[in-house]
């Protein structure tokens, strides 16, 4: 998929938003894309939602480019990484089964 356009990349944004639930993010994407940029929409979004959005961005591309999207979406390119191979889950996660762990000790 080509993700050069800012159309193609506002659809594969809003599909992935709407996958995980995200309402406000769609309507944030709605409103601010029409008169800016992907990477500035990108900053308005929170950091564990932007690395689960570049991972779907990044599994709809028939050739991986790690490069590209660490850019369009403003994450750091080691944790991006780790997250798209499975290494390292969110923060949330983590603290997550942090409390789960105290609760059935």
């Amino acid at each position: 998929m080509d993700t050069s356009s800012g159309e193609v990349s506002k659809h594969v944004c809003l599909l992935a938003a709407q996958a995980e639930g995200h309402t406000e993010v769609h309507h944030l994407m709605n409103t601010k894309f029409q008169n800016s940029t992907l990477h500035s929409n990108m900053d308005n979004i929170p950091y564990d939602d932007r690395i689960e959005l570049a991972i779907s961005d990044l599994k709809s591309q028939s050739r991986l480019n790690f490069s590209k999207i660490v850019r369009e979406y403003n994450v750091d390119r080691v944790t991006f990484i780790r997250r798209y191979r499975g290494e390292t889950g969110s923060r949330q996660d983590a603290i997550s089964n942090f409390c789960k762990a105290l609760i059935n000790a």
